[in-house]
């Protein structure tokens, strides 16, 4: 079967599913025209509120999981090249779509995975970098093949029937692993090295549309959720002999922690407000801070020539006669302290404003 003929890129469109679950091998498909197979419904049953904290819904029809407080993990097929991007809102915190506790915030860049030319070819991986910084707990990912085995669980709002709807409320099912060789039975021209495959021989649960760039995960050794692969494609949703395909994430998880380092460090702050600002005898300047990672509540120091001039999380100067250095100091609530620091030029000239 040539890739054309089983890139229903789950899955703009694919999600889920299902029914609970017991890991089993999945059989070769019967030999079978197209025509003889007949999509089933993908029924899963409803997450709780909280059940999944990290899962994230994006404007474009996708799914993701929230990476880091400003980063979301999805799938590279769901965005486009990469570059700086505001079109793209995400919805976090809640199951229910349209909740009034739902956080929306919107997107200002994307990096997709070097060399991702379609999801049937592999490396299809994507982080979008938030806004703003959002207070929910992230989804770690798999750095070894340790855990590409077993039941994993997948969640989303996408259809629950092939060629269905997408979803108000978060579902979720269990799928069991499915080796690489039988996978390949199913589809052969599947990346092994970068691909993990998950289903049952007799269908019937599965991610679908919209599911595409939300999480497959599992319990670690410790019994937390750790993410082993990103909805990614397969043929229809929920059919016999053809299970969904995944990015497998541990492949990658060394090229995604170096994306997301260059993007969003995973513990620092950065000052924001102007660089230049006018020398003034009385009116105010402001500057204000978003700290990346760490573990809330924070606490704060402000320092101008090595004195520390105010312990909140945004600064007021006024009577600015010369240049200096700004520096806010900030301590999470593990005791672990990052500065960050802003060279402030103060100038006699009235085109210049705070």
């Amino acid at each position: 079967m040539s890739a054309s003929a089983y890139s229903s890129t789950k899955r703009l469109g694919r999600v889920l599913l299902g029914a609970a679950v017991a890991a089993v091998t999945l059989a070769a498909p019967a030999a079978a025209s197209q025509d003889d197979i007949s999509p089933l419904v993908v029924g899963g049953t409803p997450a709780a509120q909280g059940e999944f904290p990290w899962m994230v819904r994006l404007s474009m029809g996708c799914g993701g999981a929230l990476y880091r407080p400003t980063l979301v993990l999805t799938a590279a097929h769901c965005v486009p090249a990469t570059g700086p991007n505001t079109s793209i809102t995400a919805t976090l915190g809640v199951v229910d779509l349209q909740s009034a506790a739902a956080i929306r915030v919107q997107s200002n860049y994307v990096h997709r995975a070097p060399g991702f030319s379609s999801a049937t070819a592999g490396k299809d991986w994507a982080l979008i970098r938030l806004q703003s910084p959002v207070n929910l707990p992230t989804l770690p990912i798999a750095h070894t093949t340790a855990y590409n085995n077993g039941t994993f669980t997948v969640a989303g709002w996408g259809a629950t029937v092939e060629g269905g709807g997408q979803q108000r409320y978060l579902m979720k099912a269990d799928v069991p692993f499915v080796p690489d060789s039988t996978c390949q039975q199913s589809y052969p021209g599947l990346v092994a090295a970068e691909m993990i495959c998950a289903g049952y021989p007799q269908g019937g649960v599965d991610t679908c549309q919209g599911d595409s760039g939300g999480p497959m995960f599992r319990r670690d050794a410790s019994n937390n959720w750790i993410g082993v692969g990103i909805v990614s494609f397969g043929q229809g949703c929920a059919r016999p002999g053809y299970p969904g395909v995944y990015t497998e994430v541990s492949t990658f998880a060394s090229a995604i922690k170096a994306a997301a380092d260059t993007l969003a460090p995973s513990y620092s702050v950065t000052i924001n407000g102007p660089s230049t600002v006018m020398q003034n005898y009385g009116a105010y300047c402001y500057w204000n801070t978003t700290v990346f990672g760490g573990t809330a509540p924070y606490t704060y120091a402000w320092y101008r020539y090595g004195y520390v001039v105010g312990t909140y999380p945004s600064y007021y100067a006024n009577y600015l006669y010369s240049s200096f250095l700004l520096e806010v100091r900030v301590t999470d609530a593990t005791g672990a302290t990052v500065s960050g620091t802003k060279w402030i030029t103060v100038v006699a000239d009235y085109t210049y404003h705070c």
